[in-house]
């Protein structure tokens, strides 16, 4: 077993803004870079097939980073004693994509992103689901755990690259891997130098006095408002930086900085310049490391050239979860105590023991439920549930997990109570097919309930049972027998709380932390 200590590594920082020839590094990443990730992925795949038509390059593979290894499609079986294998979509490819800080940064290895993205091919979708760095799980070799993130690195140093890491994030999302990409995320900024520069409108003034730089403090990164052309380091900063500005406005510059590559990429100066094709696919290759081959490049780039940026589903395994009125969507992980980890800031999964960090039911069925209705929590859903004082509490947890899943709903009118005897649970569906008024029982969003329980009877009807002033609605309504369904709506079980950090560094668990 190498030798690492689990602790909790420092976030990496940019350097600054007046020195431009040393590689950036990336801090967290946010759902709006990962979404430039992708759509870089198709702006090569136009890129490739210039050359791909004129060279036999169909094979070549696309990274020259890394270990040169052949990497074995990871296929997921939800039985690991009768080797059960879960069926796949045709059409659906997932890609695992880590983003790591590169050669001559602190812990250059260690995986500082890790996604797991989903290839629609048939419906034009993309949902990509982003795992913790710091998810504590067993290494499953002798016992030892720790961070997920370091079993890149590990992967590395046993002469299995890829592997250790594709195993065991198969594992914690139950889905199968059919290929990897590992990006050094200055490929981004290469490819915007190898472009000759992006040009940008910039709409209004920003200043960031807290840029992070490579010294582990903070430098001034400000853009005035006017048309004028970036380089990669430039747009980089100028797609992530985060103080003195909104969400929503960093988002704006983020689909900016996409569009003009993808104008740039495929404008009659690039896409005729034989050298400046082989320069973006140098650049490129320099710093990714992956299976697929150029061939598989061009497929996805003509696959998805034309995919809106509506289709493509960004979600994170996080531990933002409040009340059941207020989890956010794949709220699935909790921060348990340090002293359970030798003092190290980890996250896990709910319902997972001392001795089984490896719970992962509830993620396998948060994971499936995106990938078959990825955007459904785009649009908010006409949903009550109709409840007794009885089943008030059971109420509650099954709109925390509806909300974890992903089913958007309006909290102010979610639930109603009943006065009288509901002896059957079932769901009503206001709809009307002669004049096409209500919800439609062939939606996703019933199609989504149903496969929560496939065993609560539904009822197509043209009137609300129970709501009868505000609208077409869907009724869930909960009876006497309510316990019968929705079986995990219920409570999630947290390790007890331990306040003090153990003093021999090793975690309480069984399964022991690596050192």
């Amino acid at each position: 077993m190498p030798n690492f200590t689990v602790k909790k590594i420092p976030q990496k920082h940019i350097h600054k803004k007046d020195v431009t020839k040393d590689v950036p590094n990336i801090e967290k990443t946010k759902k709006s870079v990962r979404k430039i990730i992708f759509v870089s992925l198709v702006i090569l795949g136009c890129i490739f097939w210039i050359n791909y038509i004129v060279q036999d390059i169909g094979n070549m593979k696309v990274g020259t980073a890394g270990d040169n290894s052949t990497f074995t499609p990871i296929v997921f079986t939800n039985n690991s004693e009768t080797g059960t294998v879960v069926p796949e979509k045709k059409w659906v490819t997932n890609i695992l994509i880590v983003g790591i800080g590169g050669a001559g940064h602190q812990a250059g290895e260690l995986a500082d992103s890790i996604m797991l993205a989903s290839l629609d091919e048939e419906n034009k979708n993309v949902t990509m689901i982003s795992v913790p760095r710091d998810l504590y799980v067993n290494y499953g070799t002798g016992e030892w755990a720790g961070k997920i993130n370091a079993l890149y690195p590990i992967g590395l140093g046993k002469k299995v690259w890829i592997s250790l890491l594709a195993s065991k994030v198969s594992e914690v999302t139950g889905q199968s891997i059919h290929h990897y990409m590992v990006i050094d995320f200055t490929a981004f900024r290469y490819i915007v130098d190898a472009l000759g520069g992006i040009e940008i409108d910039v709409i209004k003034d920003l200043y960031d006095r807290e840029y992070p730089d490579y010294n582990y403090g903070y430098t001034v990164f400000s853009v005035k408002k006017w048309l004028q052309v970036f380089d990669g380091e430039t747009a980089l900063r100028y797609a992530r930086s985060r103080h003195s500005t909104s969400d929503m406005d960093r988002s704006r510059r983020q689909q900016q900085i996409i569009n003009a590559i993808k104008t740039k990429s495929l404008s009659a100066g690039i896409i005729t310049s034989p050298t400046k094709i082989s320069e973006i696919i140098d650049a490129t290759r320099k710093n990714i490391n992956t299976d697929l081959t150029v061939s598989d490049i061009v497929s996805i780039g003509s696959s998805f050239a034309s995919i809106e940026k509506s289709n493509i589903h960004v979600y994170n395994l996080g531990s933002d979860c409040v009340a059941y009125n207020n989890c956010s969507i794949g709220a699935y992980l909790y921060n348990p105590s340090m002293a359970y980890f030798g003092g190290a800031w980890t996250v896990i999964p709910e319902w997972a023991r001392i001795n089984r960090l490896s719970y992962y039911d509830r993620i396998h069925r948060f994971v499936n439920f995106v990938f078959e209705f990825p955007g459904i929590n785009t649009v908010e859903q006409p949903i009550v549930i109709i409840h007794n004082n009885a089943s008030l509490a059971f109420a509650k947890n099954l709109l925390m997990e509806m909300r974890k899943i992903g089913i958007n709903f309006n909290n102010n009118h979610i639930l109603y109570s009943s006065t009288g005897t509901i002896e059957q649970s079932h769901i009503n569906i206001y709809w009307n097919e002669e004049y096409g008024i209500g919800i439609n029982p062939e939606s996703d969003i019933i199609k989504a309930l149903k496969s929560l329980d496939m065993r609560i009877p539904v009822n197509i009807v043209t009137g609300n049972e129970y709501i009868k002033t505000s609208g077409p609605k869907i009724e869930i309504v909960l009876g006497n027998d309510y316990k019968n369904y929705f079986s995990f709506a219920k409570p999630a079980e947290y390790l007890p709380k331990i306040e003090t950090p153990s003093n021999s560094g090793q975690v309480v668990s069984g399964e022991k932390r690596a050192t």
